[in-house]
């Protein structure tokens, strides 16, 4: 369950924005909390279009790298852009290729093999491109750590120029130029661009006094856009420019690559709808699974091709592999949700770790991201290959991986790096269990946080408004730190539920306070699913949208979450880990705190009666809602939990719990069951 969290506006900018520029306060209260928006209305200037930004981005070296670009150009030396595999390596490695072309460089390009060689330089990699009498090697999106790889160029006569975009290293490599906003000493005011931007910087600087920053948007913006999405950066300023005029100028674009990539998305044929959420889900996939479960350079060939023929085949290759992909992950999922929901005191842990043999090293990200979003709390999945494993971690907000990590076990790992929310590593097979325990240990006495949902403001439904919606619009494109808003409504009652499409999706109608009735839309599920009845007092977390019906215009509200209006979901969060807590550490003794998790005779004959009241072989949903109609003040919520896992444990029912998801099935009882044969119960209870 994540908690919500309604967040504070400031009064003061909330009524200078309503009274100054005559908008709704609801969308005030939005602004008030997104400074860089706020700071565009309120100094009448909407940087997010000023492009003359990319004329003094005070990137330091990169005069440097100019001088060595343009003499490379100048003397016919050979040229190689040295990319990432994901979409933001391969985005920047296509934009630079192309411009090469374009100045007539004599370029070529790399891109390491993930399973093989791993992210960034490697020496094995510069043997080859030395082989090709390479000149200069130019990084984009790595480069940054590597020193010893750096050196062992400059001995082969290459130079090398850095573009990057990761964090500085206590070293950094004696390179021709290093280009990173993250350098101490770098005089950039924006420093969260991708590394696609840092790339796009550069070629503005080569550019410069040449040809106009629109002009090299219309050309390159469209792929920058991609990469920018797909290392999900910040999205204002730099980023967000790149990101506009990427969405504007998709529809015009002049690689036949792009359109044919866009045509395998059977459910967007044209370019014109296409939204930043869109691309994210739709394009970026693509290009990155080329990376994750083949080869790179596929999809750069793709990017940069001119042949209309060819790009069709590439752009062919690229959906038959992300559809590869996806079945590939399916197959991992379905590997390791049994486990989880066959081996409870797994996903009680504070934090998931799970292994197989195998697995593709490019996908268990992925996987630690389900994981995480369904068990809402930090995930490491280790797949092994020969006597080494790679891992890969992924963390909720408040809550550093690469810190405990790099704390518990950066001196075994064979390598390993990240940020707060991410983190990957290699170990030999013989360590993961020291790895397990480690963590286990020094999480013993931590917290982790809940997840949470932010919800911009509260309004009522008087407030869902098409003024609303158009000004929430100007806010697009949305992406990380520029989510869409999401706006609460509190005690409004479920008045029917319509079925549409077939049954795929819903309207909800609803009766607030005032008897005012309105309509929310709920996508992807199903009236037969969906467990809120009619009468059903809620809260909502709702997006609003406009939309235009007979000429006329309105607005749609679309539901993200709702919620019972009374139910204590702190308590249930805390109760929950309560019961996981107890479970995972294998308590003789209760804490006098935790007493009231024990049941009586009668708490398991009020379960099991409310069970049977279904009157159904199968029950499922969420957990949340279940408990909740039994009653909050009946029993507690913990207390629950024991006394179903004692009615599986003792053959009374089959039940499953993954995340927030149950499901029961009831079992013919035909003798006495003794209870206390339950694991879970004697565990805590000291029978």
């Amino acid at each position: 369950m994540r908690l919500w969290n309604l967040l504070k506006c400031s009064n003061e900018i909330t009524h200078t924005l309503t009274h100054k520029f005559n908008m709704p306060a609801a969308f005030a209260k939005v602004l008030s909390n997104r400074e860089f928006f706020a700071n565009c209305f309120l100094n009448e200037l909407f940087s997010d279009n000023d492009i003359s930004i990319f004329e003094h981005m005070n990137l330091n070296d990169v005069d440097k790298a100019v001088r060595r670009i343009e003499k490379s150009i100048k003397n016919r030396e050979k040229i190689c852009v040295y990319g990432d595999y994901d979409a933001d390596g391969i985005t920047a490695t296509a934009v630079l290729v192309l411009y090469l072309r374009e100045r007539g460089a004599d370029v070529i390009y790399y891109i390491p093999e993930r399973n093989l060689e791993g992210y960034g330089l490697n020496f094995s990699a510069i043997d080859k491109i030395k082989s090709q009498r390479t000149n200069l090697i130019i990084t984009v999106d790595n480069g940054i750590t590597a020193v010893k790889e750096v050196d062992y160029a400059a001995k082969l006569g290459i130079d090398v120029v850095i573009t990057d975009h990761h964090q500085i290293p206590d070293h950094m490599p004696s390179s021709v130029a290093v280009i990173d906003p993250h350098r101490k000493d770098c005089c950039s005011r924006f420093k969260d661009m991708a590394g696609v931007g840092v790339v796009f910087c550069l070629i503005c600087e080569m550019e410069k006094d040449k040809t106009s920053i629109e002009t090299l948007l219309k050309k390159y913006s469209v792929l920058a856009m991609m990469g920018t999405l797909g290392d999900s950066v910040p999205l204002f300023s730099i980023n967000r420019i790149l990101v506009k005029y990427g969405l504007k100028n998709i529809e015009n674009t002049e690689y036949c690559g792009i359109k044919e990539l866009i045509k395998q998305n059977s459910s967007e044929r044209s370019t014109k709808n296409f939204s930043s959420i869109g691309i994210t889900y739709s394009i970026v996939p693509k290009i990155n699974a080329a990376g994750r479960i083949d080869v790179a350079s596929k999809a750069v060939e793709l990017l940069i091709c001119s042949n209309i023929t060819k790009a069709k085949v590439l752009a062919q290759q690229l959906g038959n592999i992300n559809k590869k992909r996806k079945e590939i992950e399916q197959g991992i999922f379905a590997c390791v949700e049994p486990l989880l929901s066959v081996d409870y005191e797994l996903s009680c842990r504070k934090i998931i770790i799970v292994e197989g043999k195998d697995w593709p090293p490019g996908v268990i990200g992925i996987i630690a991201s389900r994981l995480l979003e369904k068990y809402q709390k930090p995930v490491i999945v280790i797949t092994s290959f020969g006597e080494i494993a790679r891992g890969s971690a992924r963390s909720v907000p408040g809550f550093s991986i690469y810190d405990v990590i790099n704390t518990c076990c950066s001196d075994y790992l064979l390598r390993f790096g990240g940020h707060p929310m991410a983190a990957g590593f290699d170990i030999n097979i013989s360590d993961i269990h020291r790895l397990k325990s480690d963590i286990f240990d020094y999480l013993e006495e931590k917290e982790v946080p809940a997840l949470t949902l932010n919800l911009d403001a509260e309004i009522s439904s008087g407030e869902l408004t098409y003024e609303l919606a158009n000004f929430v619009s100007q806010l697009e494109p949305f992406g990380k730190n520029n989510e869409k808003p999401i706006f609460k409504i509190s005690n409004v009652t479920l008045e029917s539920v319509i079925p549409l499409k077939g049954g795929k999706h819903m309207k909800l109608i609803f009766i607030d306070p005032d008897k005012n009735r309105f309509s929310v839309l709920k996508f992807f599920e199903s009236a037969h699913n969906f467990q809120y009845r009619i009468g059903d007092i809620l809260d909502l977390a709702i997006n609003v949208e406009t939309n235009t019906y007979n000429g006329k215009n309105g607005v749609t509200s679309i539901l993200v979450e709702a919620k019972f209006s009374d139910l204590d979901e702190q308590s249930i969060v805390n109760q929950r880990r309560t019961f996981e807590n107890l479970i995972s550490r294998n308590y003789t003794i209760l804490k006098e705190k935790d007493k009231d998790i024990l049941p009586e005779r009668k708490d398991f004959a009020l379960v099991y009666r409310y069970i049977k009241s279904y009157g159904s072989e199968k029950i499922e949903g969420n957990i949340n809602v279940f408990y909740y109609r039994l009653g909050q003040k009946t029993m507690s919520f913990k207390k629950f939990l024991l006394i179903m896992f004692t009615f599986c444990e003792t053959g009374i029912i089959d039940f499953t719990l993954s995340g927030d998801f149950f499901c029961i099935n009831m079992k013919e009882v035909k003798q006495k069951v003794n209870l206390k044969e339950s694991c879970t119960l004697s565990k805590i209870c000291g029978y």
